[in-house]
């Protein structure tokens, strides 16, 4: 399953669309394998306004949090978002 579809240019959109605060620039994606029967909390993100941490942002972005511990295994290398 993948959990957030996010093209592989698009730094500024996950930024935008996940209410990202200044500081994080979205600079790697990376694949997770979440195993059958995991509990996970499915949201999206809300619209931030403007404050000394965050630039306004529109949010929208579906996530997704996990609820179980999964092995570190399960967790892909991270690659550069362009």
């Amino acid at each position: 399953m993948r959990l957030l579809m996010v093209g592989t240019s698009y730094r500024a959109y996950a930024q935008e669309a996940l209410a990202l605060p200044r500081a994080n620039t979205a600079e790697y994606i990376q694949e997770v394998l979440v195993p059958v029967d995991t509990k996970l909390r499915r949201s999206r993100a809300a619209p931030i306004k403007a404050n000394d941490m965050f630039p306004n942002r529109r949010g929208g972005a579906e996530q997704f949090e996990l609820l179980d511990r999964i092995p570190i295994k399960n967790f892909g290398s991270g690659e550069l978002l362009k």
